[in-house]
């Protein structure tokens, strides 16, 4: 995680300050809310920046790979997803020269 400071900047009689607060390599866990609060002599505020961290949807197969039955047998795919926001699944037969229907 890094903190960058950035200096103050004097526009026409008015002062102006920016403070960045930045964060690398972010993970699910540094979702939550961020608090900038500034105090003078004059009183203090605040703002609240609520963080969402996202990750995309990965998938596991069961069974995985090629797979070989006897016609009148019973299959059965698993198909585990994880991600956030939870993504939406669609299963499809593959066709020779089409998309693919979905199921």
């Amino acid at each position: 995680m890094t903190t960058t400071w950035n200096a103050c900047t004097l526009r026409a009689r008015r002062v102006r300050s920016r403070f960045r607060y930045s964060m690398n390599s972010l993970s699910k866990s540094d979702g939550g809310q961020y608090r900038c609060k500034a105090t003078n002599v004059a009183g203090s505020a605040e703002l609240i920046a609520t963080l969402q961290v996202q990750k995309p949807p990965e998938l596991t197969l069961e069974p995985g790979g090629s797979i070989v039955v006897s016609e009148g047998s019973r299959l059965r795919l698993s198909c585990s997803v994880t991600g956030d926001p939870l993504p939406n699944v669609q299963w499809r037969k593959m066709g020779a020269g089409e998309a693919g229907s979905t199921l």
